[in-house]
């Protein structure tokens, strides 16, 4: 029997992933191009790997897509935006993610990776509980997430709506390593959002553990229990997430 894996990623994901690669060694500059190696810069017909290193280290590259992106990005957020809302929301918005950032610069990160990539996203999220199951007391946070994180998503025809019905985020956490407190070490972990059958949220933690199977397959292992999110004691029946695009 294959084992379970929630990094599964999408239709749209396949079909974007090589571009938003060019993208990203676009983004890089100069380092990312001669980092890419013959993928953007092909050895010429009898070069040895010396010679090919020499030709690399004196070609440049002019960064005009990083300074496109930058430009189109200052322009647009020149003027601060105007947000209304009321007095509740409005306290929380100088510091609505868990890095402090302020509802002004998300705006100018989300724009930045729409003029680049075209795609991202934001999860409307509460820590839990230690015990799991429900979400503390607290004020609710945005969670970012860029084209690489999107892995895959469903989504169903209710009424005039497309209701999102599953969505699955890669995140990557950083945990001190066991024989050096100084050496942190990358953990992958998949957030699995679903409505169940009865039409309330379920979120599962996956966490991809070092050994792979037999077979050479990834293993993943669910992290604690299931969360199901509240709002004033009641299960949300949606996913609390918003996609943006260029369109």
């Amino acid at each position: 029997m294959a084992l379970f894996t929630p990094n599964v990623k999408s239709i749209h994901y396949q079909n974007y992933a090589d571009r938003w690669t060019k993208i990203q060694t676009l983004l890089n500059g100069e380092d990312g191009i001669k980092a890419a190696g013959e993928l953007y810069l092909p050895k010429l017909s009898g070069q040895t790997d010396d010679e090919y290193k020499a030709y690399k280290a004196r070609g440049t590259f002019f960064n005009a897509y990083s300074r496109t992106v930058s430009g189109l990005t200052g322009a647009i957020v020149r003027k601060e935006m105007t947000v209304k809302t009321d007095a509740k929301i409005d306290k929380l918005l100088g510091s609505i993610t868990l890095a402090g950032e302020s509802v002004q610069e998300v705006t100018r990160m989300v724009l930045d990776n729409i003029i680049s990539y075209g795609y991202y996203g934001i999860l409307v999220d509460m820590a839990p509980t230690p015990e799991g199951g429900k979400v503390a007391d607290g004020n609710p946070y945005w969670a970012l997430y860029d084209c690489a994180s999107i892995l895959n998503f469903e989504t169903v025809q209710k009424g005039d709506e497309n209701k999102l019905v599953m969505l699955a985020l890669a995140e990557v956490t950083y945990e001190k390593d066991s024989q050096n407190p100084l050496l942190l070490i990358a953990v992958d972990r998949v957030r699995l959002l679903q409505i169940d059958d009865k039409g309330f949220l379920v979120v599962k933690i996956y966490v991809k553990k070092k050994a792979a199977s037999e077979k050479g397959e990834e293993i993943w292992a669910q992290e604690g229990k299931d969360l199901m999110p509240q709002i004033r004691g009641k299960r949300l029946d949606f996913i609390p997430f918003v996609f943006f695009s260029a369109s």
